[in-house]
């Protein structure tokens, strides 16, 4: 439909929120596709400068972190360090592989290999409001894929903080994973989708090309009003990527003015630099650890459940078909019931277990990246007293985590030994269903499996800290769930079993208790080796460069 009215744009705009404009049309071809004829895009990002500057010294840092912050906000980039962020964000420019730049894709990929036309870096503005210094990066590429620019940038700030050669951007091209962090969502733009191909194949006399030109002044003053002014606004309220360069650097070494050193110390840093990207997945991957072990905590009982209900339904019933029908058939739909909720539950640990896969993986890379560099520098001979300080607190860490793995292993060791005392209870009853072992009992006697008895003691003395449990004192005819009753020896073996859930319990507890103290020595485990390793990489790098 081609419109005729005139005024069209100021009555669309008339409805529309503040936030939202039109600014113009133009009448394209019937099978014109505005996301498929996109030849390119044009994205911009707005950085506060403060994410560039060096890191802090020991002495910074024993400041207030509001003072700290302050500091941020005065922050203004020297024409130097604005060059040399330019420098690495001009290595994204062409055609590159940027499989380490988004999630799900790896090297081999044809997905993966993008085109960057242009980045270009303004020159850096104050915003009035809270003089705080910002740089806007205008990057023109044919597409992006998830994450890309968010990661490019966040890999720019680390090069450039870290003063990592920027030949590390070039090996982030190669075949091969490297981790990289993503830079806050706060500061990216889509500015315009650009229509070059299809401009050049209309014909110009009877349509008009896709340009934004024409619209410039006013988007600028648009975008200036509503878009730039409340992410300057939002990052002084809620400090994004003062939030951002936090989880780095309480992984980074604070005493960072070296020279460059040489080729073994080059390759500490790209592991450290690495070992930063990584960090942040600790706390998140044994927070997902252990709700899972509190999901398969709740799932026990119902596997318990279902495979009793498929006992009762089978070990006995059928012989008494006669006369218990109805107790089979609820036997049956016992055992329908436990399964679907079994089901549920099992559904909800693998809704845990999946997305914490990718978190898995990454941890075990940054263990063996923590191995590497802890191995490279321990070839050095030099000892020095700060080195051997933290090495100390690293040992006292150790030491303790080992004692609470090894309390770990025992108590899931006595739960192993208590469920299988439960499983041989379980085939007593089945046993004494079936046969007529039952009589052959003396009178005032009772039948206990031989493994039942030796697993609980063994459990006993394995964990003296066990709780007791008393033994069942009357016998109550009475019918279970299912209908079926049962003899006072099976009695008294089906509750001795239910006695030994509370033992179960107790030990799902204490297992809890233990990992989460686990996660939390894993997590100050691994700040402290980075603080050991960091101290050790100082100290070397202050040699060199004498």
């Amino acid at each position: 439909m081609i419109v005729q009215d005139s005024d069209i744009i100021q009555k669309i705009n008339y409805y529309l929120p503040d936030q939202i404009r039109v600014w113009g049309y133009v009448e394209t071809q019937k099978s014109f596709h505005a996301k498929k004829l996109c030849d390119s895009r044009k994205y911009e990002y707005l950085l506060p400068t403060y994410t560039l500057m060096p890191l802090f010294d020991q002495q910074q840092l024993q400041q207030q972190k509001e003072e700290i912050w302050k500091l941020k906000q005065q922050f203004r980039i020297s024409k130097a360090r604005l060059d040399q962020f330019k420098q690495v964000m001009t290595r994204f420019i062409g055609t590159h592989k940027f499989h380490n730049y988004t999630i799900k894709h790896d090297d081999s990929e044809m997905y993966v290999k993008r085109h960057i036309k242009s980045i270009i870096v303004d020159d850096p503005q104050v915003v009035n409001d809270n003089q705080m210094e910002w740089i806007r990066i205008h990057l023109h590429g044919q597409s992006f894929m998830l994450h890309q620019i968010r990661k490019m940038i966040s890999m720019a700030i680390l090069t450039l903080r870290t003063e990592t050669p920027l030949s590390i951007i070039d090996r982030t091209f190669e075949d091969g994973k490297i981790n990289i962090p993503k830079a806050p969502a706060l500061g990216l733009l889509l500015n315009q989708p650009v229509y070059d191909g299809y401009n050049a194949k209309i014909d110009l006399d009877q349509r008009e090309p896709i340009l934004f030109d024409k619209y410039k002044v006013a988007m600028e003053s648009f975008k200036k009003s509503y878009i730039d002014d409340t992410i300057f606004k939002t990052e002084m309220e809620h400090r994004i990527f003062d939030e951002f360069l936090d989880t780095f650097d309480k992984h980074y070494p604070i005493d960072l003015d070296y020279k460059r050193a040489q080729e073994s110390i080059d390759t500490v840093n790209q592991l450290i630099h690495a070992i930063a990207a990584l960090a942040h997945i600790e706390q998140p991957l044994y927070m997902n650890r252990l709700a899972i072990q509190k999901l398969k905590i709740e799932k026990e009982p119902l596997d318990t459940a279902y495979q009793e209900a498929e006992t009762k339904l089978n070990c006995g019933l059928e012989e008494e078909k006669k006369r218990t029908a109805k107790g089979i058939e609820k036997a049956t739909a016992l055992v329908k019931e436990t399964k679907e909720n079994l089901d549920v539950m099992e559904g909800k640990v693998r809704e845990l277990e999946e997305p914490n896969e990718k978190n898995e993986v990454d941890h075990r890379t940054l263990v063996k990246y923590r191995e590497d560099v802890t191995k490279l520098l321990d070839d050095v001979n030099e000892h020095f007293k700060s080195e051997k300080e933290l090495k100390e607190q690293v040992d006292d860490i150790e030491l303790s985590l080992q004692q609470v793995v090894d309390d770990n292993e025992r108590v899931k060791k006595v739960r192993e030994l208590i469920k299988i005392s439960d499983m041989s209870l379980l085939e007593a009853i089945l046993d004494l269903r079936q046969s007529n072992k039952e009589s052959s009992v003396g009178k005032g006697q009772v039948y206990f499996p031989e493994i039942a008895f030796q697993s609980l003691k063994e459990a006993r003395e394995l964990y003296p800290d066990l709780p007791s449990v008393e033994p069942p004192q009357e016998y109550k005819n009475e019918a279970d769930d299912t209908g079926a009753y049962y003899s006072p020896m099976q009695r008294y073996l089906w509750d001795v079993r239910k006695r030994l859930t509370t033992l179960l319990e107790w030990c799902d507890n204490k297992v809890l208790d233990l990992m989460d103290h686990e996660s939390k020595q894993l997590v100050a485990l691994g700040e402290k080796v980075d603080q050991w390793n960091m101290e050790r990489r100082r100290l070397v790098l202050d040699i060199i460069s004498q």
